[in-house]
């Protein structure tokens, strides 16, 4: 597992957790994450990341149909 120390100014209040969600929304966007690995990612299930990268202007159509299919029948 990689570890990342980032020094961001307390004027942004941005938190750790915000962080991590937006690089896997922006990795799972890209198709470098599944599903899985994004909600693992960040500690959430698979439809509480949908809904949190949806907030964020990720579109969860972004895999192959199939793709998405088996990753919500796993949910």
């Amino acid at each position: 597992m990689i570890q990342l120390h980032l020094s961001i100014p307390d004027s942004l209040d941005i938190q750790a957790e915000d962080i991590r969600l937006l690089l896997a929304a922006t990795l799972y966007g890209q198709g470098r994450l599944s599903l899985g690995q994004g909600a693992e990612m960040v500690g959430l299930s698979k439809r509480a990341f949908l809904d949190a990268i949806g907030t964020h202007g990720v579109s969860v159509f972004n895999q192959a149909p199939e793709s998405l299919a088996a990753d919500l029948a796993n949910a």
